[in-house]
């Protein structure tokens, strides 16, 4: 909750289910429902987080703990147990440069292939 800042996180809860995107203006935004607004702290970087929470084995246990019949969902507190690999800082941006070097504009797919190069 609160007002999101630059590089912070994006995640629907609902309708869609699991869609992230990183803030990236330095205007100020607000959001209502559906919407977590994730802060990365010091051990993690603001697009590791992004590509982890949209590679397909954290979307899958995202979609694993949704409820929902209609609509499927996540509960915040579901969501925080989540366990994302967290390598150093370090490992991180080499990982994300690895990524973004490819220049296929598939960053995601990318992502899940440098994510296991590096397991």
């Amino acid at each position: 909750r609160g007002i999101p800042q630059k590089t912070d996180i994006l995640f629907t809860t609902e309708a869609p289910l699991g869609n992230v995107a990183l803030l990236d203006t330095d205007e100020q935004v607000v959001f209502a429902q559906r919407i977590i607004i994730l802060q990365p702290n010091n051990q993690i970087t603001s697009e590791y987080l992004k590509y982890s929470l949209i590679s397909d084995i954290i979307q899958k246990r995202i979609h694993e703990k949704s409820t929902g019949l209609t609509a499927k969902g996540i509960k915040a507190k579901l969501l925080k147990l989540i366990t994302i690999p967290l390598p150093p800082i370090a490992e991180q941006k080499k990982r994300m440069l690895l990524t973004m070097a490819t220049g296929t504009g598939k960053t995601a797919v990318a992502f899940q292939i440098a994510w296991k190069l590096f397991q």
